[in-house]
């Protein structure tokens, strides 16, 4: 029997099942697989509602995620809303799973009245980018992101694959 894929917000329960994925997305980016810190993170986020995260399964499996960080935007009184990780197992792609979860995330932020969705990928990531521009999605050639790194912390550099999405 073949399951349809669905998609549903994520909860504290479904912890145990994302990890994997979380640890599996640091591995695409080269960064060094951290069971626990993967846990921790998806705990404090779910736990704490400060990210929403939306998940699609085949059944049981969990093929796919995509978290959202909320924002603000002062001039327009308005939630805005930012892509942080969208990730797609390999033996998903191609499934439709990048498309169900970017359609999730919009149809979240315009339940929440946010004025837009923002997302970062790296130059390199050819393929990222023209999924996204097929889901509708601009290249804002207007701004430029700054950041200011925190000392003690993880790199942050636009050279940091990490800082990318992986659909």
């Amino acid at each position: 029997m073949t399951h349809a894929l669905h998609t549903r917000l994520a909860t504290l329960d479904d912890v145990a099942a994302l990890t994997p994925l979380l640890i599996s997305y640091q591995a695409f980016y080269d960064h060094t697989p951290d069971a626990d810190g993967a846990r921790a993170f998806l705990q404090d986020a779910l736990g704490t509602g400060q990210d929403i995260i939306f998940m699609t399964l085949r059944g049981d499996e969990v093929l796919g995620y995509l978290q959202i960080s909320p924002g603000f935007h002062p001039a327009q009184l308005r939630r805005t809303y930012a892509i942080n990780n969208l990730y797609v197992t390999s033996q998903a792609r191609g499934l439709g799973v990048g498309s169900l979860l970017m359609r999730a995330a919009r149809d979240y932020a315009q339940a929440h009245n946010a004025t837009k969705l923002t997302l970062m990928a790296l130059p390199e990531l050819w393929t990222s980018q023209a999924f996204y521009e097929s889901h509708g999605w601009r290249h804002n050639d207007k701004l430029q992101v700054f950041e200011w790194p925190i000392a003690g912390a993880p790199s942050v550099d636009a050279a940091d694959p990490a800082c990318a999405t992986a659909a």
